[in-house]
C-alpha cells in the first residue's frame, strides 16, 4: 500500500480469495525477507509471518491432513494450484500440524514443479528464508539426503556450511536446537562427517575470538553428535546436566510415596476417541480402579506402589467444557496438595500450549503425543527445568501412545525406575506385530534421543539464560 503497488480494492478483492490471498502473501513475504536482508526494515512483517501460517495451516494443511484416507488426486487438490515457492511455505510454516503423508507428498510436488529441480535454486527464490527449518525437516522426514542430492556437491556443502554456522550470532536458540534435532535424523556417514568438522571449526574459532555464547553452543553441539556415534558417552557427565537417560521412582513419587499422573483431554472429535482409546487401558482390568466422575476420571492401581491417574473427560469443546473440566481439576489437585510428575498431552499440537500454560511445576516426565518444535520444549523446560520430554516428529497416534503409557505404568506401579534405552527396546518389541504401529514409532522421540530438549537443558546450565 505505502508503495502504491496495491490499492485496498486490489487488497480487498484479493482477500476473499483464500488462494490468491496466500499466494499474495507468500509474494510479500519473500520481498521482506530481500527487503531484510539489506537492512531495511519492512512494517508489519511479524504479522504477515503469522497470517501466513495461519492461512498455510487452515487452507491448505489441514485440509491435506483431514483428507488422509482419500485418493491423492482429492487429498492433493488443494495444493494443484501452488508453485514450488509457495508449497516450501507450506512446508516450512506448519511444523507442528503437518502430517507425514502431508509432507512427503507436498515435498514432492514442490521438487517436480521446480523448472530445473535443483535446491538450490529452489532457495535462491525464497531468499534462503526459514531455511533451516527446511533442512530440519527435511532430515526430520528422511528427505535431506535426496534435497542436498538435486545440487553439485560444492552447493549443498555450503547450504550446511551455512546451516550450523554463525548460531550464536541470533537472540534465539532455535536455530541451534534445529541443527541439534536435525543431526540425529541424519544417516549419511559423509554428512555426518561435514557438520562434525564444521562444528567443531566454529567452536575452535568461538574460543580464538574468545565468543563465549558461541563457545558455549559449539562446544554442546559437539558433546552431542559425538554421542549420536558413540552410546558410551554419557550426556549427563559431559554436559554438567541431571540424567537424561533414567528418572529415578523416588524423584516422581511424593513424600508418602505415591506417584500421581494428570493427562489433559480435548472435546473435539479427535479428543474422544483419544479418550476411548486410552480408557480401554483400564477399564476391566483387576489392577486398576476406575472411577468417572461429572468431569473427570479418577484411575487409581490396586496392586504395586501407590499410584493414581487423574485424566479430564473431554468435554463439548464448543461450550468450553473441557477448559472447564481442566481447571476444575486441577483446582482440586491444587487444594489437596496432589502434584502430577507424569503429565500427559492427548491432542492435536493447536492444542499443546493450553497445556503447558496448566502444567504444574512437579512436572518431571512430559508426554506430548504431539510435536516438540523449540518454542514448545522451551515452554516445557521453563515449567520445570528437568522435565524428560516424549515428542513425535509428526501428529501422535493412540495406537503407539498406548503401549508407551503401559510400560510406562507398569514400571511406575511396580516402583521401578524408569531407565529409557531398555523401556524404549521394551516398546518397540510391544508393537513388533503391529506394522503400522512399529512405522509411526520411530517418529517418536524419547527423552534420551531429545537432542533439543538436552541442548536447551545444557545451554541453561552453562549460561545462566532462561
Amino acid at each position: 500500500l505505502l508503495s502504491k503497488n496495491l490499492s485496498i480494492d486490489d487488497i480487498r478483492a484479493v482477500a476473499e480469495n483464500e488462494l490468491q490471498y496466500y499466494k499474495l502473501l507468500v509474494k510479500t513475504q519473500i520481498k521482506y525477507t530481500q527487503r531484510i536482508s539489506t537492512g531495511d526494515t519492512p512494517m508489519l512483517a511479524k504479522e504477515l509471518f503469522s497470517m501466513l501460517e495461519r492461512k498455510a495451516t487452515d487452507a491448505f494443511v489441514n485440509v491435506m491432513n483431514e483428507l488422509h484416507d482419500s485418493p491423492d488426486p482429492v487429498r492433493m487438490r488443494v495444493s494443484d494450484p501452488l508453485n514450488s515457492e509457495e508449497i516450501y511455505y507450506l512446508l516450512v510454516t506448519t511444523e507442528e500440524v503437518i502430517y507425514t503423508s502431508t509432507y512427503t507428498k507436498l515435498y514432492d510436488r514442490m521438487m517436480t514443479r521446480f523448472s530445473n529441480r535443483r535446491g538450490d535454486s529452489l532457495l535462491m527464490a525464497v531468499q534462503f528464508d526459514k531455511f533451516k527449518k527446511f533442512i530440519k525437516m527435511a532430515a526430520n522426514y528422511n528427505r535431506l539426503d535426496d534435497f542436498l542430492k538435486s545440487m553439485p556437491e560444492l552447493r549443498s556443502n555450503q547450504l550446511m556450511y551455512a546451516f550450523v554456522n554463525g548460531l550464536q550470532k541470533t537472540n534465539s536458540l532455535e536455530d541451534a536446537v534445529d541443527v541439534a534435532d536435525s543431526y540425529g535424523s541424519i544417516t549419511d556417514v559423509k554428512l555426518q562427517s561435514f557438520l562434525m568438522d564444521q562444528v567443531k571449526m566454529n567452536y575452535e574459532n568461538s574460543l580464538k575470538n574468545q565468543d563465549r555464547r558461541g563457545e558455549v553452543i559449539y562446544n554442546i553441539l559437539q558433546t552431542l553428535f559425538r554421542s549420536s556415534l558413540d552410546s558410551t558417552l554419557n550426556l549427563s557427565t559431559a554436559l554438567g546436566i541431571p540424567p537424561v537417560y533414567k528418572v529415578d521412582y523416588s524423584s516422581i513419587a511424593d513424600s508418602t510415596g505415591k506417584v500421581v499422573q494428570q493427562v489433559f483431554f480435548y472435546g473435539d472429535e479427535d479428543g474422544i476417541i483419544s479418550y476411548k482409546s486410552f480408557m480401554g487401558l483400564f477399564n476391566g482390568k483387576p489392577e486398576w480402579s476406575v472411577n468417572i466422575g461429572p468431569e473427570w476420571v479418577t484411575i487409581t492401581a490396586t496392586k504395586g506402589k501407590p499410584y493414581v491417574i487423574y485424566a479430564n473427560r473431554p468435554l463439548d469443546y464448543k461450550q468450553d467444557l473441557d477448559a472447564q473440566a481442566q481447571q476444575h481439576l486441577i483446582e482440586y489437585l491444587t487444594k489437596n496438595k496432589i502434584n502430577p510428575t507424569f503429565v500427559v498431552h492427548r491432542g492435536h499440537s493447536y492444542h499443546l500450549k493450553y497445556t503447558i500454560q496448566q502444567m504444574m511445576p512437579s512436572s518431571r516426565i512430559v508426554m506430548l503425543g504431539s510435536c516438540g518444535g523449540y518454542q514448545n520444549l522451551a515452554k516445557i523446560l521453563n515449567v520445570n527445568e528437568d522435565a524428560h520430554i516424549i515428542s513425535t516428529k509428526q501428529v501422535g497416534s493412540f495406537s503407539v501412545n498406548e503401549p508407551i503409557l503401559r510400560a510406562i505404568n507398569d514400571k511406575i506401579r511396580n516402583g521401578n525406575n524408569i531407565e529409557w534405552i531398555p523401556l524404549w527396546q521394551q516398546i518397540g518389541t510391544s508393537v513388533k506385530g503391529d506394522g503400522r504401529a512399529a512405522e509411526l514409532l520411530k517418529d517418536y522421540v524419547p527423552p534420551h534421543k531429545n537432542l533439543g530438549a538436552i541442548f536447551i537443558k545444557a545451554f541453561r546450565k552453562a549460561t545462566g539464560e532462561m
